[in-house]
């Protein structure tokens, strides 16, 4: 998928494709994170304050979910209409949580001694923002047996036994692939708080002096 890709060249593509002929829209707002020109801005913010209706509700969650790994400041009063005007919806939700990113910056995330490139872009995504990760303030990540608590602004971890009461808190599960140069990511998280309370998001990131940073997220899915 070239949004996956991201930059100026995925940009243009996907935004030639629109102009043409008014598809992949939502795929543009999400490649649109990986440029964050202010045009790029203006457009997501024009993208989010369209009439919603449930063929482009998709689109419009994509747009406000790139203005928040944007933290862009010009998108504010426009997220606050639509978290207002959504109520309690999908992109309510999403124009919060953005709106929330926007004004208090990165999350705060621990050191991991040795830490693998797997666990390097985990901790990329926490310091993003992890769409949901609101909703409790621990998770318990199976693959690793270990469980990520949240204290005001800051992530911490910590390894478990397996009689560990916290074994039963809702879950979370990476995915996590990097290319072959070492210079980009693409990675899957699931949140579950049961089976029929969950949702997905992918991750693009790219590395920049040595520190991997997320340049898109985009929802996948909702059970």
């Amino acid at each position: 998928m070239i949004a996956t890709i991201g930059g100026e060249q995925a940009r243009h593509i996907l935004q030639s494709v629109f102009q043409e002929s008014g598809d992949l829209l939502g795929l543009l707002c999400f490649a649109m994170s990986s440029t964050g020109t202010k045009a790029d801005e203006r457009f997501l913010i024009n993208t989010i304050q369209s009439e919603v209706d449930v063929d482009n509700w998709w689109e419009i969650d994509a747009a406000a979910l790139s203005l928040g790994v944007l933290r862009s400041e010009a998108a504010k009063e426009a997220l606050s209409e639509l978290a207002t005007k959504e109520k309690r919806g999908i992109l309510s939700s999403t124009a919060a949580r953005s709106l929330e990113w926007i004004e208090n910056g990165e999350w705060n995330v621990p050191q991991i001694a040795n830490a693998n490139e797997r666990d390097e872009v985990i901790l990329s995504m926490f310091r993003c923002g992890i769409p949901r990760s609101e909703e409790s303030e621990v998770f318990y990540e199976e693959a690793n047996d270990r469980i990520w608590k949240r204290s005001d602004r800051a992530w911490q971890f910590e390894p478990i036994d397996a009689e560990h009461p916290q074994r039963g808190a809702p879950k979370l599960y990476f995915n996590v692939f990097i290319t072959q140069d070492r210079e980009r990511a693409l990675a899957r998280v699931e949140i579950y708080f049961d089976m029929m309370n969950a949702s997905g998001f992918l991750y693009t990131l790219r590395k920049n002096d040595e520190q991997w940073k997320v340049s898109g997220i985009l929802f996948e899915w909702i059970s």
